[in-house]
């Protein structure tokens, strides 16, 4: 996945997968999508978890083998994340997701943790973090997260989670401006806004899913996390500019760039007004179908 514009890999589609579940991760890399996230928070037992981390670098390598960049969402309590760390950190990992984010001293203890594990292991690929915020702490803070470490990608509303917290209901009308807040912070702070418009729960229908994950797309994340593998391909979809938003954007590129060689600022075309802020938005378009069409 490498483009001089994209620094930093972009996800469309991340399916989380038990990182218990045997019969998942044999699985998994044969799924299309961009990002596995292996999940340990909450849903294991002691003894899941003891087995789970013992096998854990294996468990990375096994998914991530058909080219998925492979993921770990860790527990948020300090007593379980840093032995999670510890089995955790290698070449292998791309990234650690972050639950209920809220405080600069969360981030600074894990970024240290991963540094050391780095430096021991002799580690380059330096391992990303994305913050899962999901309470109105967190949201608040959400500014000062986004700045809290290097390593951070994004911040992510996690939706449940953050409707529990707030008591607000969890549907699309109800929760668009703390998404929507949330993806302004990661642009103010170049970070990638990831995220779905409704709850990612509820996979049942798949032309309703289709619908809101192109309308997220609209709205300007890039990316979502999904819990079923039926959502991938119609996650990878919405998230990829279709061949004619590609085409349309060429023309405007070919047309303004002539304009610009005769010394021009702004041109009519199609009865619309291109000037340089949808030139260069039109150049986005075309660059990230490439970068897609390359990873």
């Amino acid at each position: 996945m490498k483009n001089n514009r994209f620094k930093t890999p972009i996800w469309r589609s991340q399916l989380y997968v038990p990182a218990n579940n045997q019969k998942f991760i044999n699985k998994a890399h044969l799924r299309g999508s961009d990002a596995i996230i292996l999940d340990l928070e909450d849903s294991l037992s002691k003894k899941a978890r003891k087995d789970v981390l013992k096998n854990l670098k294996e468990i990375i390598s096994t998914v991530s083998q058909n080219g998925a960049d492979v993921l770990v969402r860790i527990n948020s309590s300090r007593s379980l994340y840093e032995e999670e760390l510890e089995h955790c950190i290698y070449p292998t990992l791309n990234a650690i997701v972050v639950p209920k984010l809220s405080k600069i001293r969360q981030i600074k203890r894990i970024n240290k943790i991963i540094d050391n594990l780095e430096k021991s292991r002799k580690i380059e690929n330096n391992i990303k973090i994305l913050g899962l915020i999901e309470d109105t702490r967190g949201f608040f803070n959400a500014k000062k997260l986004s700045k809290a470490s290097k390593r951070i990608i994004s911040l992510i509303l996690g939706f449940e989670d953050f409707s529990l917290n707030t008591r607000i209901a969890p549907k699309e009308e109800f929760l668009i401006f703390p998404k929507q807040f949330l993806l302004l912070i990661c642009r103010y702070s170049n970070l990638i806004p990831y995220g779905f418009l409704d709850s990612i729960s509820d996979f049942s229908n798949l032309s309703k899913l289709d619908k809101i994950a192109r309308k997220s797309y609209q709205f300007g994340f890039e990316g979502s996390s999904c819990i079923h593998p039926s959502a991938i391909p119609i996650l990878n979809n919405a998230f990829t500019p279709s061949k004619k938003e590609e085409e349309e954007a060429k023309k405007v590129i070919e047309v303004f760039e002539e304009c610009l060689s005769k010394d021009l600022n702004v041109i009519k075309f199609k009865n619309k007004m291109i000037d340089l802020p949808i030139y260069k938005r039109a150049l986005k378009v075309v660059q990230k179908c490439e970068y897609f069409r390359n990873k």
